[in-house]
């Protein structure tokens, strides 16, 4: 069914049919009765991926979040809404609480509200698979990725350089006597995954084995329950311990919310190692000792990503990507040499 089949049925224009499943008060009550007769009659669905943007601008965007609980995610909307609406914007926030088979229904309602372009918080590792929505957003209105990386023509992107940060971190830890370097994470981002495989080139870099080194807490427990991660935790390091016959020389998360109970479980253990942590989070600034972390500029991030707004917006539609270069912000738990040369 289409439009135009139910207007025919309805007895009505198709323009009147459009009129009335966008709400549009200038419809005759009896016209819209009728069309959404015929609509109930037929199991009519429009298809709003299929409307035309011969509209005004709305000067309103739409920002998907994964998990608007989670601190990062939420800041990182903050920050971008900030400056959006230093531009002008008005917002419509859609948060999935992990729910991610819902992103099409969740797009579909922004494209209704005619948002001007839609920011998308991070990707899945497997969001490959979604091309074809992506595509057909593109299509439509701007797609800005935030922190995630989807080579899908029209959709622009912008993200920290985490694969080289973790890499160099590796590097930096075994210059300084490590060998037993440990990674933990907990999700299967594209964040996620840049800085895992960045431990892992920089391991192999090393000469070290990452065999039994790397360990996934469990993701929801990361966020609702800090004492069960640390629990996680304990039980990798002392496993770990029995493996190696000591406990690991460093620690190295890719998030705060991860290291900062590696560092107090290691310290309950009678051990402090260099730990460093991800995303500066204040997390990081209450541990004790204060955490080492690593920056990934959300606020550059975020004015990067307005700035691929405007250009979209004036007509320039073609497929960017911007890399962040993220920064280490040095405290207690990790104290990195100075380079020979005295550079930064």
């Amino acid at each position: 069914m289409n439009i135009y089949e139910i207007a025919k049925q309805a007895g009505v224009s198709p323009a009147t049919v459009s009129r009335v499943i966008n709400g549009n008060p200038r419809v005759g009550e009896e016209n819209r009765k009728r069309v959404m007769a015929a609509i109930e009659a037929s199991g009519f669905v429009p298809n709003f991926f299929a409307r035309s943007l011969n509209r005004k601008k709305t000067r309103m965007v739409g920002i998907l979040c994964p998990v608007i609980s989670d601190i990062n995610h939420a800041r990182q909307v903050s920050l971008l809404e900030k400056r959006l609406r230093r531009d002008g914007f008005d917002i419509l926030l859609c948060s999935l609480e992990q729910n991610y088979d819902d992103k099409r229904a969740y797009l579909e309602l922004l494209l209704q509200k005619q948002v001007d372009a839609v920011f998308v918080i991070g990707l899945k590792q497997d969001e490959s698979r979604q091309a074809g929505l992506f595509a057909e957003i593109a299509s439509q209105v701007p797609v800005i990725i935030v922190n995630g990386r989807l080579d899908v023509p029209g959709v622009c992107c912008t993200a920290a350089g985490e694969f080289q940060m973790a890499s160099e971190l590796v590097c930096r830890l075994y210059r300084q006597g490590c060998r037993r370097i440990v990674y933990l994470y907990d999700s299967e981002t594209y964040s996620g995954c840049r800085k895992r495989s960045g431990y892992e080139a920089g391991m192999g870099a090393c000469g070290l084995d990452t065999e039994g080194r790397i360990f996934q807490a469990d993701e929801h427990v990361c966020m609702e329950d800090a004492e069960a991660a640390a629990r996680q935790i304990r039980r990798f390091l002392e496993e770990t311990g029995r493996r190696e016959g000591t406990l690991p020389d460093a620690v190295l998360t890719a998030d705060d919310v991860l290291a900062v109970p590696a560092q107090k479980v290691l310290l309950s253990m009678g051990r402090q190692v260099p730990v460093i942590g991800w995303n500066n989070s204040m997390y990081a600034q209450m541990a004790s000792p204060a955490l080492t972390s690593v920056d990934i500029r959300m606020d550059r991030m975020a004015e990067a990503a307005a700035d691929l707004l405007r250009q979209a917006l004036e007509g320039n539609r073609e497929t960017a990507f911007v890399e962040i270069e993220p920064v280490l912000a040095v405290r207690e738990s990790f104290v990195p040499e100075a380079p020979a040369d005295g550079s930064a």
